[in-house]
């Protein structure tokens, strides 16, 4: 039994550090394209 939930914790643990590495890229690509689509807008408008 102990083995099933030290098996069933890594796979969480990993899990985790995936999907948390997958949403800080998400974020960081969002801030990116965000900050160059209002950056093209505002030099339109100049």
């Amino acid at each position: 039994m102990r083995d099933i939930m030290q098996t069933f914790f890594d796979f969480v643990a990993i899990f985790f550090v995936l999907y948390m590495v997958g949403y800080a890229s998400f974020l960081f690509l969002s801030v990116t394209v965000g900050s160059a689509s209002l950056y093209g807008a505002k030099r339109r408008r100049l």
